[in-house]
């Protein structure tokens, strides 16, 4: 959807550089950094970009991760049939040749791949690689719960007689994402995962049959869950303009820009090295000794310290704009199925302990000066989308209410130690819970202990619970917390709300971490992803906005705002709202021949 009002904010740097934007009236606020005039002595003229990560991915499997940064890199690696036009907020064709006619209604799509996509061994992209990625991704046995609801509604893939590169999508369902859906799964090569070709002999409905057994099938996803295919650059295979040349476990991952890439020469940085720099001390000490060129990943606090260094001024450019992205604490709302107490499990709690948390004081603590540029969330949709129901309002900061509302749900301290406690089934359940959140940032432990020294004015005791990035996430799936302080990364494009609020994605250990759901909101979430108009899909995603309002699920605290750091001796800087915020590989190295 185009969104012409997305306001893109810029930090002044010492020269008070005016903002070059695209066009006189810009999309999405896209905004292209300025150039530097001339060179530095010191500038490093190695066409090597190197980028800041505060954590590394989860892995690089096409199918199996789940991690941004895993996102991120593959959008250099991996090759996509569609993808999001980062200018426009649009769809675009990137492997086929056009979009359908119809993209907001039908069951039946059909697509013309490009003549000219190769693979690294020179054979060309072929419809059997469409229709593998399709059965790997929708097999049960693929170690890929977190997108299964997206599968699920795949009737077939099938190639059509008479165009040897043409290919049919059938699906069992009008859904508003049905084309879109595709931009979020990279095309595999057969021949590469599946040499035997096992899965051209199960067909898409034994796929769908949770009866359905088959030896060879069990062997084949075993060696395609291999975590090798996710971290062995010998067993990393994709259609990007990038290859993976070395994973060094922590510390950086090194893509090489390949010589002979299908689409002709590709002019990004002849090489990008990702390095996970998590201590905020050493970020410093890297950006001061030019040992970072990019970054998007710098907490608050760091990024604001950086910026206000005059010599680190002359040497790169910062820039802050909102994202579609929001940060929530995330309440266990089935806790048996995670062996948790009965902390959550009703929704006046939940409603009171939002009444009780500072949502503006965790605001201006992560974003200072910048706070009133950073606006929060009134419920799990941002308010740059059109689809928002402008009816709902953040709730206030009201500790008294909030209170009162834990005394009508059975909170008291009745023992007198300063804990609240309450009878559940006959047990006495005292209100102490585990906060878990990322250790990535120091962000989010400061957010953790705002919440936790508030929630102890109230007799609520909060135990800090700091997780890797891959410990976080086997957490949350499997249901084993109290409470979870994270973020979810969010697109311009319609969501399929299942994948975060359908009891499938909970039963499966997908996204939907809280348990939130019933039948009642799963037919509304079907209504939705069945819409054949716009006005249907932002009249049922209203509703169900105001139900997952009614229920609390979640502590929806604020709309994050990127933090980006550019290089000046990289050049055709252009920032976006969409993830991941820039394309690394439309960076030009500063070079003064082009500038004369």
């Amino acid at each position: 959807m185009r969104v012409a009002f997305f306001l893109a904010i810029l930090l002044a740097a010492s020269c008070q550089d005016i903002v070059r934007q695209e066009n006189q009236h810009p999309v999405y606020g896209t905004v292209r950094l300025p150039d530097a005039g001339q060179p530095a002595a010191d500038w490093d003229t190695t066409d090597q970009l190197l980028v800041h990560f505060t954590a590394e991915p989860d892995n690089l499997h096409p199918t199996n991760g789940t991690s941004s940064q895993r996102s991120e890199i593959n959008l250099y690696t991996q090759g996509y049939l569609v993808q999001t036009d980062l200018r426009t907020g649009q769809l675009m064709p990137v492997l086929v040749e056009r979009l359908p006619d119809t993209a907001l209604n039908g069951t039946s799509f059909t697509y013309q791949l490009r003549g000219d996509v190769r693979w690294d061994d020179g054979s060309p992209l072929q419809v059997e690689d469409v229709v593998f990625t399709a059965k790997a991704n929708k097999c049960s046995l693929t170690l890929n719960p977190g997108v299964k609801v997206y599968w699920q509604n795949v009737v077939s893939v099938e190639a059509v007689t008479g165009s040897p590169r043409a290919f049919r999508v059938i699906l069992k369902k009008t859904n508003i994402q049905n084309v879109a859906f595709l931009s979020g799964f990279p095309i595999m090569e057969r021949k590469f995962h599946d040499p035997d070709n096992v899965l051209k002999e199960v067909s898409f409905s034994q796929l769908d049959d949770p009866t359905f057994v088959s030896s060879a099938l069990t062997e084949w996803a075993a060696e395609f869950n291999n975590d090798r295919y996710g971290r062995d650059p010998n067993f990393l295979n994709g259609l990007g303009p990038y290859k993976v040349s070395r994973w060094e476990a922590g510390q950086s991952i090194t893509l090489e820009r390949k010589a002979h890439h299908w689409s002709g020469k590709p002019e990004g940085p002849q090489r990008m090295l990702f390095r996970v720099v998590r201590d905020e001390n050493a970020q410093a000490l890297e950006f001061r000794s030019q040992k970072l060129d990019v970054s998007t990943n710098c907490s608050m606090g760091a990024f604001l310290s950086l910026q206000a260094d005059p010599e680190l001024r002359k040497n790169y450019r910062f820039a802050v704009s909102p994202t579609y992205n929001y940060t929530y604490l995330c309440f266990n709302m089935r806790p048996d199925s995670g062996d948790r107490p009965a902390l959550f499990n009703d929704a006046a709690t939940r409603r009171a302990l939002a009444l009780m948390t500072p949502v503006d004081r965790i605001i201006r603590l992560i974003y200072s000066d910048y706070a009133g540029a950073c606006h929060r969330m009134s419920g799990n949709v941002s308010a740059l989308k059109p689809e928002f129901d402008t009816t709902l309002t953040p709730l206030p900061f009201d500790p008294s209410r909030g209170r009162e509302m834990l005394r009508q749900a059975g909170w008291l301290d009745t023992n007198g130690d300063g804990v609240l406690e309450r009878t559940v089934n006959g047990n006495t359940v005292p209100f102490e819970a585990e906060l878990a959140y990322l250790s990535v940032s120091p962000d989010w432990r400061d957010m953790a202990k705002v919440i936790r020294d508030e929630w102890a004015r109230a007799g609520i005791k909060l135990n800090l619970v700091p997780m890797e990035l891959k410990r976080f996430q086997e957490t949350a799936r499997s249901h084993r917390f109290d409470l979870l302080l994270g973020s979810w990364s969010a697109t311009s494009l319609p969501e399929d709300y299942g994948q975060l609020w359908g009891t499938a994605s909970w039963l499966n250990h997908g996204s939907n971490f809280s348990g939130f759901g019933s039948t009642a909101t799963d037919v509304l979430i079907d209504s939705i992803r069945q819409s054949v108009s716009l006005s249907d899909y932002y009249r049922y995603s209203r509703s169900l906005q105001q139900t997952i309002r009614e229920e609390q699920p979640m502590v929806f605290l604020y709309s994050s705002l990127r933090r980006v750091i550019v290089h000046k001796r990289y050049e055709n800087a252009i920032i976006f709202p969409e993830r991941p915020g820039i394309r690394l590989d439309s960076l030009r190295l500063f070079t003064s021949t082009r500038k004369n």
